[in-house]
């Protein structure tokens, strides 16, 4: 059976669900049939016209954006003009156009960014909002307790802070008289029955519950598996954009700018402060991030890496002692396109071609 367009947008939103967009945002579907069988994909920043020739050139009929290709909701579609241009050619060849824009920032872009430029012990930058945790605790009977264990695991349960693959079990007894209809592992209709069984416990955050209790009913043994599911108060995930993190070894601004001029492929950066100040903590916001760099200060950085940064926000970081690195608005999201590529083949399979495209900032330097 062939994969559809909409199981790979279900693949996307598990990466970065929708509800973490900005309200003022418009991601998810931008234009196409989800239905369709998937025939390959092309992962882009912008939604240009050149982004969905080079999509249909390769024989992609889906086109995975971080920027929308419609904003806001248009009074009119003129098709000599954009959007109208490229909504009428997308539809004109059977492509659907996806975006990930402010969902995305919250959960892989400034990830990206962070293994691009090997930063350590990330945390968040900016908060704007908190994701639920719950307690999942489960009866497993020794034969599958390894089973259940691994298959919570591999859909994310078992994470809490900079751990991972974390839980608890104890030894128990289990007491139980299977009904007529039953289809007991252990035990027969109408017979008292009491086992020695497994109780394990992990965390859960809302956005893996519902993978958790599919992997939880697929990997146990019995028809009905006894279990319970507990939200913790005050102990949500803080969720938002942005992360501060760490330079393995300290080194002064202007060699770290030009590291980071290398490392993101870009034809230059500009930096803001002391070229020969050491720089050890570093914040960084993909984008246009310049309003947040208060937020960096208060997060005890030396220097702010972002796509934009106005003249004003400059001026006022420096006097307070934080430099900055600007790597121009594309830059600074180029690397999530081979990082959300390489998350769609991992979940697809190789039956499924999936292709980063590489776009330049448009604006040039003489």
């Amino acid at each position: 059976m062939s994969t559809t367009i909409a199981q790979a947008i279900a693949v996307i939103e598990a990466l970065s669900p929708l509800r973490l967009a900005a309200d003022w945002d418009n991601c998810g579907l931008q234009v196409g049939d989800t239905a369709q069988a998937l025939k390959g994909i092309a992962v882009a920043v912008d939604p240009t016209h050149a982004a969905i020739e080079e999509a249909l050139g390769l024989g992609a009929n889906l086109l995975v954006t971080h920027h929308p290709l419609l904003f806001k909701a248009p009074r009119r579609l003129d098709l000599n003009t954009e959007p109208g241009l490229s909504v009428a050619k997308a539809i004109r060849h059977g492509l659907t156009i996806y975006a990930a824009h402010t969902n995305l920032d919250a959960t892989a872009v400034n990830h990206a960014l962070a293994e691009r430029l090997g930063l350590q012990g990330t945390r968040l930058l900016h908060q704007t909002g908190q994701q639920k945790v719950y307690k999942l605790g489960v009866f497993v009977p020794h034969t599958h307790i390894e089973a259940v264990r691994e298959a919570l695991w591999a859909v994310g349960a078992g994470v809490s802070d900079n751990y991972s693959r974390a839980g608890y079990q104890w030894e128990t007894q289990e007491y139980f008289q299977p009904g007529a209809r039953a289809t007991p592992h252990t035990g027969a209709a109408g017979a008292d029955t009491h086992m020695q069984a497994i109780r394990f416990e992990c965390l859960i955050t809302d956005s893996c519950v519902q993978d958790a209790l599919q992997a939880l009913h697929q990997s146990h043994p019995y028809d009905v598996p006894a279990y319970e599911l507990i939200e913790l108060q005050r102990m949500g995930v803080p969720e938002g954009w942005g992360l501060v993190g760490e330079l393995a070894e300290p080194e002064s601004l202007e060699d770290f700018a030009r590291r980071v001029k290398h490392a993101l492929g870009v034809s230059h950066v500009r930096y803001v402060g002391d070229r020969d100040r050491l720089i050890r903590q570093v914040a960084w916001l993909g984008g246009s991030g310049g309003d947040y760099f208060q937020e960096a200060r208060r997060a005890g950085a030396d220097v702010y890496i972002t796509g934009e940064i106005r003249h004003h926000a400059a001026l006022d970081g420096l006097a307070c002692g934080l430099s900055f690195i600007e790597v121009g608005h594309i830059g600074s999201e180029q690397p999530v396109v081979p990082y959300l590529a390489a998350h769609l083949s991992q979940h697809l399979g190789a039956n499924v071609p999936v292709f980063p495209l590489l776009q330049r900032d448009p604006f040039h330097v003489v």
